[in-house]
């Protein structure tokens, strides 16, 4: 993995200087493929800032014409906001601080990052924003941890996935979602609407077509769960653990990160295979092991299928 991570970053440096974007601060696999994943022409909430290069590189190239850097943390945020004012952003990027969307009044943004910490976290922000969320056309999601529940959790919750990608960076597997965010309808039924405009729900569903013909529609990933003759509850399973835009797409870093799971797994199948037979927790976890390994073992088959 050392020499893939500096492969990628090699490759990153050339396809910046390639495009004239060789003057932006140097992002890390995992920063620029969230980079690659934000639409163009939005404007941008990134939760979770950091030290703010993400917004700074997306709003000083061009490719967005604002942000609102948010972060929980004081000393992170003022780094952010230290190196937006080096880099003569401090127009257009603006800091808060704020636990999630608690700062963020809706409409102030197009498109949400949320990225580098737990799902569990992530599905806490969500659901705390909710009546936040349909303002927004667009969020890129990147969980650190807890990855099967939380795609789980966007299913059960009724975010529309659109996309997914990888970013492999120091031996390590990242993976970013596109989602689009569930259809909020007016909390007032009885409000009456202007007859010259769409009720609430109507807009957001429209939206929600123009942004998903970008990407995945939910037809092609019902033709793709049909097209593997599975069993559909077998099909969310698979879904959930490897991420089913991953699996449609015969992604090549999916495959990288099956196989390396699957040493892992083997490895730890032997070492309790080795152990006392007769302790029921040692039989307990090596029978969950083997259903794990034989979830993996056929996702590795639909994504080297031809």
């Amino acid at each position: 993995m050392e020499n893939r991570d500096k492969e990628v970053m090699e490759t990153t440096v050339t396809q910046r200087e390639e495009t004239g974007m060789e003057g932006l601060h140097p992002l890390s696999p995992r920063l620029q493929a969230l980079y690659d994943m934000v639409p163009e022409d939005l404007k941008l909430a990134d939760i979770g800032t950091d030290h703010g290069w993400l917004p700074i590189d997306l709003v000083k190239s061009g490719r967005i014409p604002s942000a609102i850097a948010m972060d929980l943390r004081e000393g992170p945020l003022d780094r952010a906001k230290t190196h937006i004012e080096e880099e003569g952003l401090a127009g257009k990027i603006e800091t808060r601080l704020s636990d999630g969307f608690s700062e963020f009044q809706a409409g102030e943004a197009d498109c949400a990052v949320i990225s580098g910490m737990g799902g569990i976290v992530m599905q806490r922000i969500l659901r705390e924003a909710k009546d936040k969320l349909s303002s927004l056309q667009v969020l890129i999601l990147q969980p650190q941890s807890e990855i099967p529940e939380f795609r789980e959790f966007l299913h059960v919750e009724g975010f529309r996935l659109v996309d997914e990608e990888i970013a492999e960076e120091e031996e390590k597997f990242y993976f970013l979602m596109k989602v689009l965010p569930p259809v909020i309808a007016s909390t007032n039924i009885d409000q009456k609407e202007d007859q010259n405009s769409k009720p609430s729900a109507a807009v957001a569903e429209d939206r929600n077509a123009n942004t998903s013909a970008e990407g995945l529609k939910p037809a092609d990933l019902a033709s793709f769960w049909r097209s593997q003759g599975l069993p559909q509850p077998l099909c969310l399973k698979l879904g959930f653990k490897f991420g089913p835009v991953l699996l449609m797409k015969k992604d090549p870093a999916l495959k990288r990160y099956l196989h390396h799971e699957s040493d892992i797994q083997m490895e730890i199948a032997r070492s309790l295979e080795q152990a006392d037979n007769q302790d029921e927790r040692i039989r307990t976890r090596l029978k969950n092991l083997r259903e794990d390994m034989a979830l993996l073992n056929l996702a590795l088959q639909i994504v080297e299928r031809k």
